[in-house]
């Protein structure tokens, strides 16, 4: 599930054109396993790290809910978990 290439870029190389999911992976592992991280860093680690403060700071699996765009509140409360 790509993003339509008429939607700006999130995040761009050095020449300007847009990372591909699998570029942004690989410089997250790598830059995690260069700090010395025990577990190297994925994009969808981010996203539950994400999920979990924003619920810990807010109490409110809803809102946690309508960011991160799920139908079902239970998808919800899998990202939600603190160990992930």
């Amino acid at each position: 599930a790509g993003v339509p290439a008429e939607q700006p870029a999130l995040f761009i190389g050095r020449h300007g054109t847009r990372l591909t999911p699998q570029s942004i992976w690989q410089r997250l592992k790598r830059r995690s396993l260069q700090a010395g991280l025990a577990t190297p860093v994925h994009p969808h680690m981010l996203r539950h790290s994400f999920a979990s403060h924003v619920l810990q700071s807010s109490s409110d699996l809803r809102a946690v809910q309508e960011l991160l765009g799920h139908a079902n509140v239970s998808t919800t409360q899998v990202y939600t978990r603190l160990d992930f």
